[in-house]
């Protein structure tokens, strides 16, 4: 998670948002490591787990403090700056935890992830079809059995009144 935080960092100095050299800066950024120190007494921080985040607004340095609480990507990290600092309004551009070097290549990796999701979908599409129509073959050819077995059925029964009715033709001719 160490690499996320500092990723953090850097992006907040890189966007302007932290650090002395920008004139916009909001956010003011301090580390400490506190298996070797405590936080002041004063500050009377609840720190639940390790690493945390802790906001002390520029307006309002009372407790309850603000803690960052989700998913420790540098995204996340920097959307709860951008909610919660009040000196001044913070607005992140679009994929602000992206280096200007590394959008390009994000965007070609969304891409193909994409492509490949949309490629895997017409494939199972395609499986479904194949086994929608399969199943309608399979219906159809029942179908034409049962019709073939009832046509030969009623074939026979009109054979057996045939042969009936020559035989009572002959019984009769017999009898006259």
């Amino acid at each position: 998670m160490a690499v996320y935080f500092k990723r953090f960092v850097e992006r907040l100095a890189a966007l302007g948002i932290s650090g002395t050299s920008s004139p916009s800066a909001s956010v003011t950024v301090a580390r400490m490591d506190v298996t070797n120190e405590s936080p002041p007494p004063r500050l009377h921080f609840a720190l639940k787990s390790l690493p945390a985040l802790v906001l002390l607004p520029a307006h309002d340095r009372q407790p309850p403090y603000r803690y960052f609480s989700g998913v420790a990507k540098v995204l996340e990290m920097l959307k709860w700056v951008e909610a919660e600092a009040t000196a001044k309004p913070i607005k992140l551009p679009p994929l602000a935890h992206l280096r200007e070097e590394d959008v390009g290549e994000y965007k070609r990796q969304v891409a193909e992830r994409e492509a490949a999701r949309s490629a895997a979908a017409r494939e199972n599409e395609a499986k479904e079809k194949a086994e929608a129509d399969r199943q309608a073959k399979a219906k159809k050819e029942r179908e034409a059995k049962e019709n073939k077995k009832e046509a030969n059925s009623a074939g026979d029964v009109a054979e057996a009144a045939l042969e009936q009715a020559k035989e009572n033709a002959a019984t009769k001719a017999k009898g006259t």
